[in-house]
């Protein structure tokens, strides 16, 4: 196969193959002219789909931008081996038959040619099976199901994935993705003319593996719980090893490999070699359900090179990465990758008056500091019955946050809390998670709004901050009715009705 394209996105295997030969006497197979119907099978097959860690569920598939995906084609040369089956048995003959492809000329359509003597006709009642690549001695069990058949296919040692798959014309990389199509005499069409067509849709039987190895362009200081977004790729890394498999590098610098689906929590796991020698180990958050047939699993990792690299502390107007990693706010244009996988924009660093990590459940060890959210929507607080939070000014409107979704698990309505706490994307990294924020924090955000406004803009569907925004706060002097709001370039804290809808936005700690 040809690698036409960098990334996974809508693979597209589409040939035509025409077989013909003799025929068998225990079938209607034959034209109102009497001769043979020669059938026509159309081959193509689906993408791999990218599957979100655990906690990612939330990402859609095209989180990563592509271009025109990682098209492939067949290559004269390339092969598939077909059955055909009817009531527990093989018919004529077509059992692990070869198919070899040719490119046409000058653009024309290439063909499928089967090995001399072996024909493929239409029949009433066949099923078929199918499988790429074409190895030699695949043998089935024709009194199988054909889910059977296929999962014995996946089963096959002479059809698992190689252990190297680093050939550089990637030949060993597609050699180890089996893929498997099956269809029955119903799936096939007749046109006009009277031609009858077989069409198989092949889809993969293992997962993909990807490793993005990528250099950052800052190091965060000593004791850091943030890292920075890789932003080169590390054309460095050599001495690949990717869950035991010498893995294929691709012409953008990544690794992939083809292994087996799994049926319990996996990660990507590994190490590679730098520029001097050094080792680099990586491993993935755990997929709890495994490595799925079809699916691609990918995992960036980013290092600093030592001595070359320079140290940056994280910054108001830095952008915050979906993962926790931090893209300097001083980057004039975000690549569409950075884009897509920013969630929101740091408004103040350190931690906030009366803050501390202890107040987070575990989740943190230190606070580098506070992101608030690209969106925002208009709602209201909620529930004016009672008092339902302790009434914090300062930056800690994740206790507010507690205290407000008991309310909500007893029933209580409570929109702008609700949204908060829902908001996507959510992040994956060492965070206290979306919260509600107080009126301190909100109060910062609506102050410097010209300020981070900047760096919003530079973000495709961000929300500019230019509202009266809502709090978790309650009034001091009426918390049951009321609660504070903060007013965009003003300093003061005005108290609002609980039932007035305002803006709100989501801020997380990290």
């Amino acid at each position: 196969m040809k690698f036409m394209k960098e990334y996974l996105t809508g693979i597209s295997l589409c040939a035509a193959l025409l077989l013909a030969g003799g025929c068998s006497n225990e079938n209607d197979m034959t034209s109102s002219n009497g001769n043979p119907v020669p059938l026509t099978v159309r081959a193509t097959a689906g993408s791999f789909e990218e599957v979100p860690e655990t906690g990612k569920s939330d990402v859609p598939a095209t989180r990563t931008p592509t271009e025109d995906g990682n098209t492939t084609t067949f290559a004269t040369g390339d092969a598939i081996g077909i059955f055909a089956i009817k009531d527990g048995a093989i018919v004529d003959g077509i059992s692990n038959s070869k198919l070899t492809y040719s490119e046409g000329a000058d653009g024309a359509a290439g063909s499928w040619n089967p090995e001399e003597g072996t024909a493929l006709y239409w029949y009433e009642g066949v099923s078929y099976v199918a499988y790429y690549p074409y190895t030699d001695g695949i043998t089935i069990n024709a009194t199988k199901t054909t889910d059977e058949i296929i999962a014995s296919l996946g089963g096959n040692g002479k059809l698992q994935p190689a252990a190297d798959q680093s050939a550089a014309d990637g030949s060993a990389y597609t050699a180890s993705d089996l893929m498997t199509a099956s269809a029955t005499s119903a799936d096939i069409t007749t046109n006009t003319s009277g031609e009858r067509f077989l069409s198989l849709k092949f889809t993969h039987r293992f997962s993909l593996l990807v490793l993005v190895p990528r250099i950052s362009e800052y190091i965060a200081p000593a004791g850091a719980t943030y890292t920075y977004w890789g932003t080169t790729a590390d054309n460095h890394a050599n001495s690949v090893t990717l869950n035991g498999i010498i893995p294929y590098r691709m012409a953008d610098g990544s690794f992939r490999a083809i292994v087996p689906p799994t049926t319990t929590a996996s990660t990507l796991h590994g190490n590679y070699k730098d520029e001097a020698g050094r080792m680099v180990n990586f491993r993935s958050t755990p997929y709890s359900s495994g490595f799925t047939s079809g699916g691609c699993y990918t995992l960036t990792v980013t290092r600093s090179q030592p001595g070359v690299t320079p140290e940056r502390k994280v910054a108001v107007g830095d952008f915050y990465m979906q993962n926790g990693m931090i893209v300097a706010g001083s980057k004039e244009t975000l690549t569409a990758e950075e884009k897509v996988n920013c969630i929101g924009i740091v408004f103040k660093v350190g931690a906030g008056s009366g803050d501390n990590a202890s107040n987070y459940d575990g989740k943190l060890t230190a606070i580098q500091g506070y992101v608030v959210s690209l969106r925002q929507e208009w709602l209201a607080w909620g529930d004016a019955s009672k008092k339902w939070t302790d009434v914090l000014y300062d930056y800690r409107g994740y206790l507010n946050t507690k205290k407000i979704l008991e309310g909500i698990n007893q029933g209580y309505s409570f929109p702008a809390c609700k949204w908060c706490v829902e908001y996507t994307p959510k992040p994956t990294g060492m965070t206290s998670g979306w919260y509600f924020p107080s009126n301190d924090p909100v109060g910062d955000f609506a102050n410097n709004a010209t300020t981070l406004n900047t760096y919003l803009n530079k973000v495709t569907g961000s929300t500019r901050i230019s509202e009266r925004y809502l709090t978790s706060t309650e009034s001091s002097s009426d918390p049951v009715t009321r609660c504070t709001g903060r007013l965009v370039g003003d300093g003061t804290t005005y108290y609002n009705l609980k039932s007035n809808a305002l803006g709100v936005r989501a801020i997380l700690t990290f």
